[in-house]
């Protein structure tokens, strides 16, 4: 099971846990390289395992390559996604496997490790794909390596790359955490995740590395292509910033916006940035919150003066068209349907719902200068949803803000740490959808001007910290 907010807890034990992520993007060309000045201990046996969480899909992906150009016709072993969403590992300028399957999720983590013997008298033992702790048998192109080839990996002189191909094409657009790459090495899956009570967790790896083997954990923002491994291989970045270091991970998955529940918005910077060219357009959440519970989401939202904009919480039985007019209908005292969100309109600032008893609603919510929200100029708009108290307040701020303006149906100067009292009512909403669980929304609604939000569910370190007591939106999964 998993629970939002909460620790997922396995058998009993040590824990381990990842605490930090790099964001590459496709638009920055983001990738990291690293060019040995010796020879590794062995091109015939080596290990890569890394975990991915993908941002945009279906086009031709590069997770990691050897620079093509080496000696011998030895040139460039390396994996990419290709555009067909197909896993394919490959030795320049032949593929060696490509999957059956596709890999199109973004809303969660997955775990790739490959595992590259050509000593095996077996053609199919020496190279070896796993996902998910499964090793994967069913290919749609499968050739295999010649017995003691010799692969064009980590050789003396030669550019490795994360992130792209050699000549920076085929940028990646994914989030990579635990990054693994063992010379000499032929390891098991199993030194890297186990399956605890029919769930995939990562491991930590305790083995060595071999003399071009590295270990990237991209815990220092400032340097994220550091070696971990002790070798002191580190990698050089191109694209990266100390803002790629997130804090989502394969054991506290952070949620971002839904491909897969995206009514013609675009979608950029790891799913967390949004904007949309027509009306009635809108992106939810890739998680829930329901129950109980008290969830901050912080939003950068910039040219607002597209009609209908807004923001808020809508439960997940809403279809993904519908999503966008729930969000104008329903905190704007308007009976209309759809009109079943709980959240915030800019055209005008209304924020409420629709309730089956009637509206309640309160407004209008201004920026801190008192300026219509109906402007071009960027402000955070924030949310502080608290289900113990069925309670909900909105906040504005500048960028060159240092607090947040919090309003109530009283209007501003609420606080939502007060258990309630300044909030807006909402359990008869809550009542009246049958106790929901609710996604997040963005609705950018325009027909013209372009209105973008970037939302932070918790990944990223806010710009304004959040109420006590109130904590992202995450699905949290341990060993404990």
């Amino acid at each position: 099971m998993t629970m939002f907010g909460s620790p997922w807890l396995a058998n009993p034990g040590g824990a381990y846990t990842i605490d930090q992520s790099c964001r590459f993007t496709s638009a920055d060309t983001s990738y990291l390289t690293w060019t040995p000045s010796d020879a590794p201990d062995s091109r015939r046996k080596f290990t890569f395992s890394f975990w991915m969480k993908r941002g945009q899909t279906s086009t031709t992906q590069q997770v990691h390559t050897e620079s093509t150009g080496c000696s011998g016709g030895n040139a460039g072993y390396g994996l990419y996604i290709r555009n067909d969403n197909k896993l394919e590992p490959y030795q320049w300028p032949l593929s060696l496997l490509t999957t059956n399957a596709t890999h199109t999720t973004t809303n969660d983590w997955v775990h790739v490790v490959e595992v590259i013997d050509t000593t095996q008298a077996t053609s199919s033992d020496r190279i070896k794909l796993y996902i998910d702790g499964t090793l994967i048998t069913s290919f749609a192109w499968a050739t295999y390596p010649a017995q003691n080839h010799d692969c064009g990996i980590t050789q003396s002189g030669v550019v490795n790359r994360i992130g792209a191909t050699s000549a920076g094409a085929h940028a990646m657009d994914m989030t990579l955490a635990e990054f693994h790459y063992l010379d000499g090495i032929a390891a098991d899956v199993g030194d890297f995740g186990q399956t605890i009570e029919g769930v995939y967790l990562p491991k930590e790896y305790t083995g060595s590395y071999g003399g071009h083997g590295y270990y990237l954990d991209f815990s220092d923002s400032s340097d994220l292509g550091a070696d971990q491994s002790g070798n002191g291989n580190d990698f050089t970045s191109s694209g990266l910033d100390s803002a790629d270091q997130l804090l989502d991970s394969p054991t506290k998955n952070y949620a971002t916006f839904d491909r897969g529940n995206n009514d013609a918005c675009t979608l950029s910077e790891g799913n967390l940035k949004t904007n949309a060219p027509g009306y009635w357009s809108a992106v939810a959440s890739t998680q829930t919150v329901s129950g109980s519970g008290k969830y901050y989401v912080e939003c950068l939202v910039g040219n607002r003066y597209g009609t209908y904009s807004g923001g808020g919480f809508v439960p997940d039985s809403v279809s993904t068209n519908d999503m966008g007019g729930a969000l104008y209908y329903g905190p704007i005292d308007n009976a209309t349907t759809p009109n079943n969100a709980v959240g915030c309109e800019y055209n005008g600032g209304g924020v409420g719902y629709y309730a089956a008893s009637g509206t309640t609603s309160f407004g209008p919510i201004t920026e801190p200068d008192d300026t219509t929200m109906y402007s071009t100029n960027e402000l955070y708009v924030l949310y502080a949803l608290d289900l113990d108290n069925e309670r909900l307040w909105v906040g504005t701020a500048f960028t060159s803000d240092s607090t947040v303006t919090w309003f109530g149906p009283s209007g501003s100067g609420a606080d939502p740490t007060d258990g309630g009292t300044t909030g807006l009512d909402i359990s008869g909403y809550i009542t009246a959808q049958s106790d929901p669980d609710l996604l997040f929304v963005h609705a950018p609604n325009n027909g013209s001007g372009n209105p973008y939000c970037t939302v932070n569910f918790g990944q990223s370190t806010y710009k304004f910290a959040p109420p006590t007591d109130y904590i992202g939106i995450y699905d949290e999964k341990v060993e404990s």
